[in-house]
Order: C-alpha cells, then structure tokens, then sequence
C-alpha cells in the first residue's frame, strides 16, 4: 500500500498541476471578452462554477490518465491488442480513445440516464458520432480506436472497463479539487435529483457530491479486476486526505503489497 501511495501522491500532485489551471481562460482570450484569469484559487473555482467544464477539458483529463496510469500501473489496461492488422501502439489507441470518448456528448448533448427514454440509444448514437469522427484516420486505424472505443461503451474487457473507471474517475477528482477550492457540490441543491442521487445520498448519509459520487463510483466497478481497482482505490484515498486534512480510505480495505514497476 505504501508504493500506491506514493505514486499516487505524485500523480495526484500533478494532476493539481495539470488540471486544476484548466479552469480558468488562457491568457490573451481576454481579448475576445473572456475574464483574464487570475492566480487566486477562489477566483479560478468561482468562474469554474460559473462557466462549468468543456467536454473538451474533461476529455483531456481523461486522456492524461489514460497516459500517467499507464506509465506507472503497467497492469491497469490488461493485455491490450486492438488490431492484429497492423502493429500500432496500444497507448496511442487509448490516450486518443480517451481525448475523444465524449465526441458523442459534444454533437448530441448529455443525456443522463435519469428515466429519458432517449437514454436508451445513447451508446448508438454516441458510436455513430464517434464512427464519423474516425474518417480522419486510416483504414486500420479506424478499426483500431472504434475496437477500443466499443469495449469503453460496453465495458467488455479489461482495457474498456480501464479506460471506464478513469472517465469516471475524473469527475470525482474534478469535485475533490473544488473542494480545495472551497467549492462543495451537493446533492441537495440539484434541481432534480435522480434516483441514484437519492439512493447514494441515502447510503452515505450526506448530500456531498464528493461522497456520493465515490459510492456510486465504487458501485461501478466492485466486481473490476484488482489491477484497475487497487489504484483508484490508492489515488482517491490520497486525494481525498489532501482536500480534508484527515485520514480517510475510500474502499475501507487493505491493499496487497504489488510492486509496480
């Protein structure tokens, strides 16, 4: 557990670093009537809030996990062979898969699964979207990341249950910053909580966003292999004793000592 948590604090620290100034304009787009941005953290949560997250942000996010978990969890995505055409990186097809995932959401528009009957043909829709995406690619390419892209929409195999929980992943870590910020997202105050929101509420006992989301999170992969769970359980254990100042374990479980590499 002491290896996880140490890479899981660097980790952790960079993505402070590398996600947390994404949320304010970058300079010079002042100039085009956007708020320059400011080093304060109250500021940068405030206009966070004000103007929510890009698809395109989140999705970056999500790429630059798929990039650090892969460089230090050689485990976390499995054996991963997309397409035996051709010999293309495996990392390539991932990190582009997961800066791309929402490309779906970006045409169409979230529709959450909350009792919409559009919910049901969301994933053929999304995979019809990202198909006409892929006409940017090559042949084997475009085999490649819509293999890739298929398994994360039906969690059919390791890499897709992987790239999944780190889609997941980034939207808990996403209210742990902002609570850093001094920003708590709660439950209560969406104007229309959905069963899952009530369930969550219920079994955690507290409206916090943060709380909520990683029961529900924990929810989704508890039966996912140990190699995709042991790190998320480390990083979000760190994260969430860096925001509280207090000891905390997300799944409350100990880890097997794994050496990575």
């Amino acid at each position: 557990m002491e290896i996880y948590e140490e890479i899981c604090k660097r980790i952790w620290q960079a993505y402070k670093l590398y996600c947390g100034t994404a949320f304010v304009s970058r300079s010079g787009f002042e100039l085009v009537g956007l708020t320059k941005a400011t080093d304060d953290a109250e500021s940068k949560a405030e206009k966070f809030v004000r103007r929510g997250e890009s698809s395109l942000e989140h999705q970056a996010k999500v790429a630059w996990l798929c990039s650090v978990f892969s460089s230090n969890f050689p485990g976390f995505f499995g054996k991963r062979q997309f397409n035996e055409s051709r010999i293309i990186s495996s990392d390539w097809i991932l990190m582009t898969t997961g800066l791309s995932h929402d490309i779906g959401e970006v045409v169409l528009g979230d529709i959450p699964d909350d009792g919409n009957p559009l919910h049901d043909t969301k994933d053929a829709k999304e995979n019809e979207v990202f198909q006409k995406m892929l006409q940017g690619y090559d042949d084997d390419e475009r085999v490649a990341l819509l293999a890739a892209f298929t398994e994360f929409q039906d969690k059919s195999t390791h890499a897709g249950k992987a790239l999944f929980t780190l889609d997941k992943l980034d939207a808990v870590l996403t209210l742990i910053l902002m609570e850093m910020y001094g920003r708590f997202g709660s439950i209560a105050s969406k104007p229309a909580p959905t069963d899952s929101d009530i369930h969550f509420w219920h079994e955690t006992g507290t409206p916090s966003a943060t709380d909520c989301w990683c029961a529900h999170m924990k929810s989704l992969i508890r039966d996912f292999p140990d190699a995709i769970v042991w790190p998320v359980d480390a990083l979000l254990t760190v994260a969430i004793r860096d925001a509280r100042g207090k000891n905390f374990s997300w799944w409350g479980r100990d880890i097997p000592n794994w050496q990575p590499k």
